[in-house]
């Protein structure tokens, strides 16, 4: 997966920020599990700049 991939390419202790745009509370959440089960570990910032 994407989230595996990119976990393997980072140095132990490095850091990354990624931007994306879901649709809905359902895709945050499968991004989210994904991204853990990969082995990341953070937070999200949510902006509605509406």
């Amino acid at each position: 997966s994407f989230f595996s991939s990119l976990y393997r390419c980072l140095t132990r202790g490095a850091r990354a920020a990624l931007q994306l745009y879901p649709e809905n509370q359902a895709q945050l959440e499968m991004i989210t599990t994904a991204a853990m089960a990969a082995g990341f570990a953070g937070g999200l910032v949510v902006d509605y700049p509406h």
